[in-house]
């Protein structure tokens, strides 16, 4: 029987999330989305789980990998986020507010 391959990681990078395309306008018009409001990010703490955070702010996250990190941002349109979070060994480290 031969023996079974290793388990490999592999990190998909889907489509940005958006409701109605990627435009400059992106988020003017759009229904209301927890990541939106910036009372819900005054709640945010250190050392925080993904779970929780999700929870406060939401699933419409893009997520991306790398050097044992994760970084979720919300308000992805092309190369720049409304707002980044910072996971470092599953934990919240870091997060900029959304911009407007």
């Amino acid at each position: 029987m031969a023996p079974k391959p290793a388990n490999k990681i592999v990190v998909v990078e889907e489509e940005p999330y958006s409701r109605s395309g990627c435009r400059p306008s992106l988020f003017q018009d759009v229904p209301y989305a927890k990541w939106m409001d910036p009372e819900l990010w005054m709640e945010l703490e250190k050392g925080m789980s993904p779970v929780a955070v999700e929870s406060l702010l939401g699933p419409e996250h893009y997520d991306t990998a790398g050097g044992g990190n994760v970084k979720w941002e919300y308000g992805k349109c092309g190369p720049r986020a409304r707002a980044e979070l910072l996971f470092e060994k599953g934990q919240l480290s870091d997060w900029r507010l959304p911009s407007k």
